[in-house]
C-alpha cells in the first residue's frame, strides 16, 4: 500500500544526534607519545624491573611518589636507606 499521498505519513524520520564512531574511541592519555616512546626505548635496555621503580621514586613528583610509596613500601624503605648510605650500600654490604 502506497502512503506517499497521505499527509499523515508525510514526515522525515528523526535524525539521531548521536554520532556513530567509525573506530573505537582512544583512551585518555596520561603521559603522551614522547613519554611512551622513551619508555619503550628504556625497556629495550633490559633493565631489572625494580630499577625502574627506584628511578621513578627518585625522579617523580610528590603526588606520584606517594602512590609509589603506598604500592611498594618495602622498596621505598630500602631506597631511603641506600640514599643515605655511602655509595648506596646498606650497612650489611659494607663488610
Amino acid at each position: 500500500m502506497d502512503h506517499s499521498a497521505d499527509p499523515k505519513y508525510d514526515f522525515d524520520p528523526p535524525v539521531s544526534t548521536v554520532e556513530t564512531p567509525t573506530s573505537p574511541p582512544e583512551p585518555p592519555t596520561l603521559q603522551g607519545l614522547f613519554a611512551y616512546l622513551q619508555g619503550v626505548r628504556i625497556a629495550r635496555k633490559d633493565v631489572p624491573f625494580y630499577s625502574y621503580l627506584v628511578a621513578a621514586m627518585v625522579h617523580c613528583d610528590p603526588e606520584n611518589r606517594e602512590k609509589l610509596q603506598a604500592a611498594w613500601p618495602d622498596l621505598w624503605a630500602e631506597v631511603q636507606l641506600r640514599w643515605k648510605g655511602p655509595g648506596g650500600k646498606l650497612p650489611s654490604e659494607m663488610k
